[in-house]
């Protein structure tokens, strides 16, 4: 039998260790702090607790970067904005344009792996050229973890009105020819590959962050292959459309595109000219892939016209793959980050293997 004295004793012998004063753990007299009960000092040895106000911070756009803004309504401006950073797994930040515009506050949950993305749309007067963005985690103060940004602002560009003649003026002759226009502001990364490089195979991909990392997982998946990649967060169709042309395509090069994510969904008619720009950039004999997107709606409408734009196109020309990540992330939702826009670390490699797949399909 067990002895039930023997017992007893043992507790009471723990109970007076365990209420030693200057017991290891802070507060102890020994520390010169204020003393602690021996439960506040075992709950807090066992159960480390992480504050809850640990700083939500924005990773992207940086600090100076400059946005074009477009004409919207009176005297005001409307700037698309892409907006991300980190803060504490599973909870939800407020990201704050600083306007009163519909788009302008929104709310992101942060995913499991702490990270969190918003597209914002601001409406500024049309004089600013400086704006602020914060963002803080939702219900608590806007001081509180909060984080700002400051970006630049560049208005749209306004034609010079050309002088009106009168029947007393005339023209001013031509002195000069005019000089090649303006280079497009920013360096424009160049991926082109030099004739006879293409080997095995060639694959060049521009896009955005979705694309971010793609390419050491593009190598893997094609043995052999020359890969070259250009990503940047937030990046809209029209600055990857400039990037091609930039780029040189040898002859039996596979072109693929990750773009459109940051575009407004109703702009089909930008998406489908882009699409036959790619197809002739390779010729006749050539190959282009296009992912479908996965992004949540944007005032109210999402991206499933472009999505079924995508796969009309895709089966009225031979030339044209398509990767069908909305389907794959629609089948398998946990292949996407809590933002619901990014892809996980297997949603990145699910998407490099879908990639994979089409380029191999264009060589078969």
């Amino acid at each position: 039998m067990v002895d039930a004295g023997r017992i007893l004793g043992t507790v009471l012998v723990v109970l007076a260790a365990t209420t030693v004063p200057g017991a290891c753990g802070r507060g102890g007299p020994s520390s010169g702090g204020p003393a602690t009960s021996t439960a506040q000092a075992g709950a807090v040895a066992q159960v480390p607790v992480v504050a809850a106000t640990t700083a939500v911070s924005i990773l992207s756009p940086l600090w100076g970067t400059t946005f074009a803004a477009r004409e919207h309504g009176t005297r005001r401006l409307a700037v698309p904005l892409s907006v991300s950073g980190t803060a504490l797994g599973r909870r939800v930040v407020v990201v704050d344009g600083g306007c009163a515009a519909r788009r302008c506050l929104l709310k992101a949950r942060v995913s499991a792996t702490g990270r969190w993305f918003a597209r914002l749309l601001l409406d500024v007067p049309s004089h600013a050229r400086r704006w602020t963005v914060t963002a803080r985690y939702d219900g608590e103060g806007r001081s509180v973890g909060a984080a700002r940004v400051m970006i630049a602002v560049r208005p749209p560009s306004r034609p010079t009105p050309a002088p009106v003649l009168t029947p007393t003026t005339t023209a001013p002759p031509v002195t000069s020819t005019p000089g090649p226009a303006t280079p497009p502001t920013g360096a424009v990364p160049d991926l082109s590959l030099p004739a006879g490089s293409v080997g095995n195979g060639a694959l060049v991909l521009i896009g955005d962050s979705l694309s971010e990392g793609q390419r050491p997982l593009l190598e893997h998946e094609l043995p052999g292959w020359t890969v070259r990649t250009s990503s940047r967060i937030g990046r809209p169709l029209a600055e990857g459309m400039q990037i091609l042309a930039a780029t040189t395509l040898p002859r039996g090069t596979v072109l693929a595109m990750g773009l459109f994510t940051n575009d407004d969904p109703w702009r089909t008619a930008e998406l489908q000219a882009a699409v036959r720009t790619t197809l002739t950039r390779v010729g006749p004999t050539g190959c282009v892939i296009w992912a479908t997107i996965a992004s949540p709606p944007v005032s109210g409408q999402t991206f499933a016209t472009a999505n079924a734009l995508l796969t009309k196109l895709t089966g009225a020309d031979s030339r044209l793959q398509l990767v069908p990540w909305a389907a794959e992330v629609a089948a398998y939702p946990q292949l996407l980050a809590g933002d619901g826009v990014h892809p996980t670390p297997a949603g990145e490699r699910i998407r490099a293997q879908l990639f994979a797949r089409a380029a191999a399909a264009c060589s078969a």
